[in-house]
C-alpha cells in the first residue's frame, strides 16, 4: 500500500485515490468473487466498496494504512 498516495487521498486528491483502486481492484475481485456466485454481484461489491471507501476515506486512522503493509501486523 503505497502511504503516499493514501495521505494524498485524505487531502482530497482524487488522482491518487483512483490509483489507489486501480493497485488494489484485482485483491477486491478475488476476494469478492470467493464469496459470491456472480459476476454482476461481484461488480456491485466492488463499486460499493470503493464508494464507502471514498465516503470514509478521512475517517481513515493512519496506524490502521501502515499496518497494511506489515504481514505480521494484528490487524
Amino acid at each position: 500500500m503505497n502511504e503516499i498516495l493514501i495521505r494524498k487521498a485524505k487531502k482530497g486528491d482524487k488522482d491518487a485515490f483512483c490509483r489507489l483502486i486501480d493497485e488494489n481492484v484485482q485483491s477486491m475481485y478475488k476476494v469478492a468473487a470467493a464469496y459470491l456466485k456472480n459476476d454482476e454481484d461481484v461488480a456491485d461489491a466492488i463499486q460499493d466498496t470503493i464508494l464507502s471507501c471514498y465516503e470514509n476515506l478521512k475517517s481513515l486512522k493512519q496506524k490502521i494504512f501502515q499496518n497494511m503493509d506489515d504481514p505480521n501486523s494484528d490487524q
